[in-house]
């Protein structure tokens, strides 16, 4: 060692994050240099730093695959040591998605394959599926020893649950390959099984696979909305899987949500036209069903201003044009008072909507609604069926639609309303 000596050197020395030379050169993969370090015989081979990791773990965390042979070659290192995240050599490998490391590791006979982090209670097996490490969760699923079920404590989503939702359909597939998963699990947080996580997020092609098994549950419910497979994709206007769900014979289609709402709702107020074709085209929805606050997917429409799923409802001839909510709003009072002048217009032209009706809280009209908020188009569309009552009074304040666009500063429709008034002395 040149002038200096051996006696001057200490091999083992931390830093202030309590890494020893061997566990920098591991982690940053110099070969070279952790085979000069282990050759001294004097170093620490499983040094903790401040974050509980071996040389071991932050060779195999960042996939350096020498290093970690040279290591596991000392027949000295513990394979199996937790870092305060609690995630092992194994862990860490294969959270990243390192195929050689982890088989290194698994060769050496000594990992717990089902080790649990500290931090969500992940297996390897969980975090690797969850990244989509395909030829990871091959090699762990070959050892014939990982419990392709569990469940992490936070959320309790095995690695199925957590796959489907991340989209990653090659490693869906081997799992179910297996024969071993439950299809139909739900997790803690809102009941979700794979099926309706696959749902929420688009991911057509994993549906198709978990549909194919045969086994899974189509109208299974979330705990916190009870929305089924079929209600989510409405709501998320996934056309495909509409079909795909449909397609099972087996979906409820007026399966109601904790808020009362069916597919065909949720769809409506979305404006997912093509959907809510797909389901009126079933011939079993019932296209008049009301929400538990009243709404119909009529009313719901009419109040988003949704006119060509309006159209597609009104063409059933089985939707009530009147039917009320629960402040007593009609799917006219929702459009006039949004504004949604075409939607107005085509509830006009069914001849069958009661132009007066009032709201039970306010006792509202849709003139008044229309006046108060300065709906000008709206306003003269009211006024020229010539049957709205343009001095009726709401039961808040008994204002009239003109003393509410006074009030508001709405000139135009002032001068529409005046007018009116003028015409009919």
């Amino acid at each position: 060692m040149g002038e200096y000596g051996d006696s001057n050197i200490e091999a083992d020395a931390k830093d202030s994050y309590g890494r020893t030379p061997l566990s920098l050169a591991a982690e940053n993969g110099h070969e070279a240099v952790v085979k000069l370090l282990l050759d001294t015989g004097k170093v620490g081979v499983d040094s903790k730093d401040s974050t509980g990791q071996t040389p071991l773990s932050l060779a195999a965390k960042n996939g350096h695959q020498a290093v970690v042979k040279l290591l596991l070659d000392t027949s000295k290192v513990d394979v199996d040591p937790k870092g305060s995240s609690g995630r092992t050599p194994l862990s860490l490998a294969a959270g990243n998605g390192h195929e050689a490391v982890v088989k290194l590791l698994l060769d050496t006979g000594k990992v717990d394959v089902n080790s649990k982090d500290s931090y969500d209670g992940q297996t390897p097996l969980s975090l690797a599926a969850e990244k989509g490490h395909e030829a990871v969760v091959k090699l762990l699923l070959d050892t014939g020893k990982v419990d392709v079920d569990s469940k992490d404590p936070h959320y309790g989503r095995t690695p199925l649950s957590l796959a489907t939702e991340k989209g990653h359909e090659a490693v869906v597939k081997l799992l179910l390959d297996t024969d071993k998963v439950d299809v139909n699990s739900k997790d803690s947080y809102d009941g979700q099984t794979p099926l309706l996580l696959a749902t929420e997020k688009g991911h057509e092609a994993i549906i198709k696979l978990l549909l194919d098994t045969g086994k899974v549950d189509v109208n299974s419910k979330s705990s916190y909305y009870g929305l089924t497979p079929l209600s989510l994709a409405a709501e998320k206007g996934h056309e495909a899987i509409m079909k795909l769900l449909l397609d099972t014979g087996k979906v409820d289609v007026d399966s109601k949500s904790s808020s009362g709402r069916t597919p065909l709702s949720w769809a409506a107020g979305k404006g997912r036209e093509v959907v809510v074709k797909l389901l009126l085209d079933t011939g079993k929805v019932d296209a008049d069903s009301k929400s538990s606050s009243g709404q119909t997917p009529l009313s719901l429409a009419a109040g988003n201003g949704h006119e060509a799923v309006i159209k597609l409802l009104l063409n059933t001839c089985r939707v009530d044009v009147d039917s009320k909510n629960s402040i007593g709003q009609t799917p006219l009072s929702l459009a006039t008072e949004k504004g949604h002048e075409a939607v107005v217009k085509l509830l006009l032209d069914t001849g069958k909507v009661d132009v007066d009706s009032k709201s039970s809280y306010y006792g509202q009209t849709p003139l008044s609604w229309a006046a108060e908020n300065g709906h000008e188009a709206v306003v003269k569309l009211l006024l020229d069926t010539g049957k709205v009552d343009v001095n009726s009074k709401s039961s808040y304040y008994g204002q009239t639609p003109l003393s509410l666009a006074t009030e508001k500063g709405h000139e135009a429709v002032v001068t529409l309303l005046r007018s009116s008034m003028l015409r009919s002395l």
